[in-house]
């Protein structure tokens, strides 16, 4: 009776949001977790773990069911981790809460008060221009300490009834943070007959009958979900099983069919179609045409998304009376009026990110997140995004995205069908260089952008959301990162072809003081050129052992064009050269016209992907491409004209001034640590007045350690890092190779190499003067050069910006003979124990006075 008359009490909000606090299911499952397991303590973040996640699904009864134990180990997790919010649909779903606790040291706290919990509208894809109705109950937990396990349960009853009686669903066996009891549980009637699908590795659920009911179980660990960098939209790398009651895809059309279905047009949408028949008379290219241009440009984007229309379409007089909608709207929208001039015209369901393996899924209605159109004309099919914005051209040159596989929406559609759009175009673009023989007059630089079909759709887009200043200030930036002190000479210009659907634009630029000083010969100077915006058009890796294919942007062609107006020697590794294969093409040539150096670059994508197999070789080719977009000219200083040369960037020295800053902290650090160091001594007891001089195997290690220091000092000023240009190489464009891991790694490789070479001097000096704690220093040093030679080598084969793997090689084997072989020595040897056994000077003073 009490629980009866607290839950009458809820406050009115709580009932308007169909949110209320009831016992738990009798339906559910048994499960009991192992509370005493504990994960990996390195994959804990934000202070807190999940103990538990529990999940159960009774199908009949249209319940989800979640239990919830998360455990708080940090300051840092009473921040991030004391807070419940649950996400629910309110026109289709309700909310019970069963418990809110807090455990403590044996003592149990309940948390759960309805006039606790605020209830958010807070939409997620509002960005997006989309509207889905969905509410976060939200409860802040007050006095929350470390060590505390916050535990709660609750149910969502209700189903979108827009997805009618067949069952389907999607078990996600992995998260993003450490699960220590994970238990997934699919109640159902026995008699009801689901397919199960798993991927990557996904263990299947394990099926046992309880009376009239089945249960298919999962418990068990679970992998922390690792995102994968540049990887193609459709990849994953987590385990997951699909469940469907649908035997194939036309079960979906049907099913898309009943939901998809325009009665009659109103008067407002017959009058639409009147004018637009009245505009073109009987040529019905120019009233499709026509009609694809009112859909996409006078019918905005917005989707009201909520409860069944998540999936139900608006009708097509509301959405022409209301002038916005969301895909599937501006489909069904386009469908209507395209038939009622006979064009044969039906919605396709569409997946932009998983399109290209749709057909390896399970028949599900959520297998789409995109409506587009399939229409044919005199004998032609066509398909249309109705929800591309500003795209132009002819219906024979329309450029619509390939999004892999659609399912179209009529009676003869049995399966998925390839889309194989057409040709989407290409980008070309040539920077013109106009460079005077000296400094006293400025360079200028021309940048010619051409853009068709679907890229000038894109480009257009973009023009059409920024003013012409942003633009001229983006391009601007763009090319002051590349020669530094850069302005706009003129105005931005562009023409738009409409009818063509190609963009053209024009840059025009100065760039002050073109010619650098050579830090390494003054009677040099230098140009560096870098063709980036060719190299921003490749996709970026630099691991070679990923696991995870590589995305191509696809379907992709691009022409860059650098011309110069001054005739140079080409490097020797400038050569003309063509890389192609089944995923990609490249191809570099450069040549000679009328006195001018003129470099051609090409690229163009075969698929939308390079698969694992392939990645050393694509590695290796990007690489080679990429030495090819950093080039410089060199001429000497008292010449007043002439040709210079040109070469590749990396010859030329350009010092990386951030290096030497950083390499002057870091050795005055490593150096008042050494000096510190050097003042450590053992117990006077072991000094006896008495040490043998300096001889026998001892001087050869001597001679040893003078040599490492030579070779060490030679080998920091040749690290790529101090290089400017080779730094850049990798860094500036962050898309090419992940260049802020790249410069990570290059500063980490710096630190590590004065850290040994500060270690060096100082065992130079403890061996001189045969200081008590040279043995175990240098068995010390020489264990760890050894153990960061073998990461130095790992690090060197993924990010070739490192240096050369031979180098790293050879090191590492001289280093591993050296220490197979001196440490012994110093650890067994009599001749170092009688050696090595004078305390720092201040210490045999103190012993004297003693």
């Amino acid at each position: 009776m009490a629980l009866c008359c607290w839950i009458t009490c809820l406050p009115a909000r709580g009932q308007a949001n169909r949110f209320s606090i009831a016992p738990k299911p009798t339906w559910l499952a048994p499960y009991q977790p192992d509370l005493a397991r504990r994960p990996d303590s390195k994959r804990i973040a934000e202070g807190y773990y999940q103990l538990l996640f529990e999940e159960q699904i009774q199908v009949e009864q249209k319940s989800t069911y979640r239990h919830i134990i998360r455990q708080i180990v940090s300051e840092a997790g009473i921040q991030n981790g004391s807070q419940v919010s649950v996400e629910y649909d309110p026109a289709y779903e309700q909310l019970i809460f069963h418990h809110v606790l807090i455990r403590r040291n044996g003592e149990v706290i309940s948390k759960l008060a309805a006039r606790n919990f605020k209830f958010l509208q807070q939409e997620e894809d509002l960005d997006a221009f989309i509207y889905s109705g969905t509410y976060t109950a939200h409860l802040i937990l007050d006095d929350v300490r470390k060590g505390d396990q916050i535990e709660y349960d609750y149910t969502i009853v209700g189903r979108n009834p827009i997805f009618e009686h067949p069952y389907f669903h999607t078990f996600y066996l992995t998260s993003y943070e450490p699960i220590v009891n994970f238990y997934k549980c699919l109640i159902a009637d026995s008699s009801r007959h689901f397919t199960f699908r798993g991927f990557n590795g996904a263990r299947p659920l394990q099926r046992s009958l309880h009376g009239h009911d089945a249960w298919y179980e999962y418990k068990g660990d679970v992998p922390v979900l690792e995102d994968v960098d540049n990887a193609p939209s459709w990849y994953t790398n987590f385990p997951f099983v699909q469940v469907s009651e649908y035997s194939n895809w036309k079960q979906i059309v049907q099913w898309a069919q009943r939901i998809n279905v325009v009665k009659s047009m109103g008067p407002l949408l017959r009058n639409k179609v009147y004018g637009l028949k009245a505009a073109t008379g009987a040529d019905r290219t120019a009233y499709m045409e026509k009609a694809i241009r009112f859909v996409q440009d006078d019918i905005r984007y917005m989707g009201i998304e909520m409860g069944e229309n998540s999936h139900l379409p608006h009708t097509p007089d509301q959405v022409l009376a209301q002038r916005f909608g969301d895909c599937k709207d501006k489909s069904l929208l386009l469908c209507t009026i395209l038939r009622a001039n006979g064009i044969a015209a039906d919605m396709a369901y569409a997946n932009t990110d998983e399109g290209p393996i749709l057909q390896t899924y399970l028949p599900t209605p959520d297998a789409f997140n995109h409506a587009i159109v399939h229409a044919s004309l005199d004998g032609k099919s066509y398909w249309i995004d109705p929800t591309i914005a500003y795209q132009r051209g002819t219906l024979a040159t329309l450029a619509t995205p390939d999004y892999g596989q659609a399912l179209i929406v009529n009676d003869s559609s049995t399966g998925l069908t390839a889309m194989h759009t057409r040709q989407a175009g290409e980008v070309t673009i040539r920077e013109e260089f106009s460079i005077p023989d000296d400094n006293q007059q400025h360079a200028s630089l021309r940048v010619i952008s051409d853009y068709t079909h679907y890229f000038a759709d894109d480009i257009r887009n973009e023009y059409a959301s920024n003013s012409v200043k942003d633009e001229e200030d983006n391009f601007l930036s763009f090319y002051k990162k590349l020669y530094g002190r850069v302005s706009l000479k003129d105005s931005l210009v562009t023409v738009d072809s409409l009818r063509s659907n190609h963009f053209h634009s024009v840059e025009l630029y100065t760039i002050q003081d073109p010619w650098k000083t050579d830090s390494t010969d003054h009677d040099k100077r230098v140009f560096y050129f870098r063709a980036k915006a060719f190299l921003d058009g490749l996709s970026p890796v630099d691991d070679a052992q990923r696991k995870a294919p590589v995305a191509l942007r696809f379907p992709f062609r691009m022409h860059y064009t650098a011309t110069f107006d001054r005739a140079e020697d080409f490097p020797e590794e400038a050569k003309e050269f063509e890389i192609k294969n089944a995923y990609y093409r490249v191809h570099f040539r450069p040549e000679l016209e009328n006195d001018e150096v003129v470099l051609h670059y090409d690229y163009e994508t075969y698929t939308d992907h390079v698969p694992v197999a392939y990645l050393k070789q694509y590695i290796a080719d990007l690489d080679r491409i990429t030495g090819l977009c950093y080039l410089s000219s060199t001429q000497l200083d008292d010449r007043a004209a002439g040709n210079g040369n040109l070469e590749k960037a990396g010859n030329t020295l350009m010092v990386n001034y951030l290096a030497l800053v950083i390499s002057l902290l870091v050795l005055g650090i490593f150096s008042w640590l050494g000096w510190r160091y050097v003042h450590t001594y053992r117990d006077m007891q072991e000094y006896y007045g008495y040490a043998q001089n300096l001889g026998g195997w001892l001087l050869l290690l001597g001679l040893g350690l003078l040599m490492s220091l030579l070779a060490q000092l030679e080998h920091l000023f040749n690290l790529p890092v101090f290089n400017y240009m080779e730094v850049t190489k990798y860094t500036s464009n962050k898309g090419m190779q992940n260049g802020s891991v790249t410069e990570t790694f290059m500063m980490l490789q710096l630190i590590v190499h004065l850290f040994f070479f500060v270690y060096t001097i100082l065992l130079d000096l403890l061996f001189y003067f045969r200081r008590d704690v040279f043995p175990r220093t240098a068995i010390v040093y020489f264990a760890a050069y050894v153990g960061w030679g073998l990461l130095e080598c790992l690090l060197v084969r993924n990010h070739p910006a490192l240096g050369s793997i031979g180098n790293v090689y050879m090191m590492l084997a001289w280093n591993t003979v050296g220490a197979l072989i001196w440490i012994p020595y110093l650890y067994f040897s009599r001749r170092s124990r009688e050696t090595f056994l004078l305390p720092h000077v201040s210490q045999l003073e103190h012993g004297r006075r003693e």
